[in-house]
């Protein structure tokens, strides 16, 4: 059994977020890549705007890690890295 994700096409409220992370995309692809932390609490957008962020990017011509932390890794510090 295949699980699908429901995501809202429309990005709501994000415009100008969007298009900050989408500047930083353009800086980065000129050789002036950055760390970003996107942050906030539960709910309010942070998976959608990286997921526009990722179609961006990779239409773009990036490739793209992803590394995910998920609460029982509470004890491994930097365990998307590890």
């Amino acid at each position: 059994m295949t699980t699908r994700q429901m995501m809202c096409p429309l990005l709501v409220g994000r415009a100008h977020k969007l298009q900050q992370l989408q500047n930083f995309l353009r800086l980065s692809a000129a050789g002036q890549g950055q760390t970003i932390l996107i942050a906030g609490e539960a709910g309010v957008g942070k998976s959608r705007l990286l997921t526009e962020l990722k179609h961006a990017a990779l239409t773009s011509g990036f490739y793209l890690l992803q590394g995910n932390c998920f609460e029982s890794d509470f004890l491994l510090p930097y365990a998307p890295f590890t």
